[in-house]
């Protein structure tokens, strides 16, 4: 009969160190990153403004280039249109008659919309995807720093999941499956991201 002792200390021995090295760890390291990062739709890259409601132009440059991804998101019931016309004030106080569109989230568009502010910046997106680790393809042995912690790079091929039925309407997600490097800094709690420290 095998001693307890041996086989607490078999169990202990097994145990993965958070500061060991090796791919685990380092996955760990990156989806928690990547859970900050995911993957969107920024609302001005669709010739919109930042915030809903908004009303859109029919002969606005915005509209023009981006009627196709707007029929889109309300084929796929992220915003609502309504046909309206609105006065625009121009040069001299006057003001000019104007034909479009009014745009209002729906409530599954709210769920994916997002508005930020910070500082002099503000930014809005319909959040589309996330990101994790589909494999790491390499990484670099851990390096002294004479001014900071060890450290080291991952090469890793990103995988997406939880992508919005509709995404691929509106934009072309092939780019985030590209292979990625990313740095890693060795904590006392094991490795990290420099932004999550």
């Amino acid at each position: 009969m095998q001693s307890p002792l041996l086989v607490i200390s078999f169990s202990l021995n097994g145990c993965n160190d958070p500061q060991d090295a090796n791919e685990e760890n380092f996955t760990k390291a990156i989806n928690k990153y990547l859970q900050s990062d995911p993957v969107t739709i920024p609302v001005t890259s669709l010739g919109l403004k930042g915030d809903f409601p908004q009303f859109i132009a029919y002969k606005s440059s915005g509209y023009q280039r981006h009627s196709n991804q707007i029929s889109k998101l309300k084929e796929a019931g992220i915003i609502q249109t309504k046909e309206t016309v609105t006065e625009k004030r121009i040069m001299f106080g006057r003001t000019k008659e104007m034909s479009g569109l009014k745009l209002e989230l729906t409530p599954k568009g709210e769920k994916v919309f997002n508005l930020k502010s910070g500082g002099f910046l503000t930014r809005s997106y319909f959040k589309i995807a996330d990101l994790e680790v589909g494999e790491v393809l390499n990484f670099t042995m851990p390096e002294e720093s004479p001014v900071g912690p060890k450290s080291v790079t991952v090469k890793f091929k990103p995988k997406l999941k939880n992508v919005e039925p509709w995404a691929h309407e509106i934009q072309s997600l092939d780019r985030y499956e590209n292979d990625r490097k990313v740095s890693l800094i060795l904590t006392k709690k094991g490795w990290g991201h420099h932004s999550q420290l």
